[in-house]
């Protein structure tokens, strides 16, 4: 393994290979200091009212039935509570298929809806995500929440102050 120079299959010296292991560990060491020590903060606002805007492309016609506003909106994962629903939008829901030349073509999708939803939450802002409750939401974010006796999965598709 070592020949009579020292080096470490006739390639590289111990030594010279010990330093380069070392400087890597002490620079891996100095970084995680530094993050620790501050790095780069977010601007994080007071709590404040803020709109979430949720959608759901499908949900069944029953599901929009047992939905009301001025109820709340609960995260069904966490429990967290997600803000009081000000505004329900229905649309019919389509799904999309190739037809007989191969366009994409969008087809009416009986007994389902496309939904919005909208609510008012005291949260805080963050780089555009949203707090509440020491967990952090995203534009996009995918969860499942109640709205009335109604249970379905949607995403977040805005998140904006609210107008006083």
């Amino acid at each position: 393994m070592l020949d009579k120079k020292g080096r470490l299959f006739g390639w590289v010296s111990v030594v010279d290979l010990f330093a380069v292991v070392m400087v890597g560990v002490i620079a891996v060491v100095v970084m995680g200091i530094v993050s620790r020590a501050g790095g780069v903060q977010a601007v994080v606002t007071d709590a404040q009212p803020l709109y979430v805007t949720f959608v759901s492309p499908q949900v069944h016609d029953f599901t929009v039935a047992n939905m009301r506003t001025g109820g709340t909106v609960l995260n069904n994962y966490t429990g967290i509570l997600m803000g009081e629903v000000l505004r329900i939008d229905t649309r019919g829901a389509v799904y999309f298929m190739a037809d007989e030349w191969g366009r994409m073509v969008a087809s009416p999708m009986a007994g389902h809806y496309a939904v919005q939803v909208t609510s008012r939450v005291v949260g805080q802002l963050s780089d555009g995500a949203l707090l509440v409750d020491g967990h952090t939401y995203f534009v996009g974010s995918e969860l499942q929440i109640w709205v009335g006796d109604a249970v379905f999965f949607v995403y977040i598709s805005h998140i904006r102050e609210a107008l006083i």
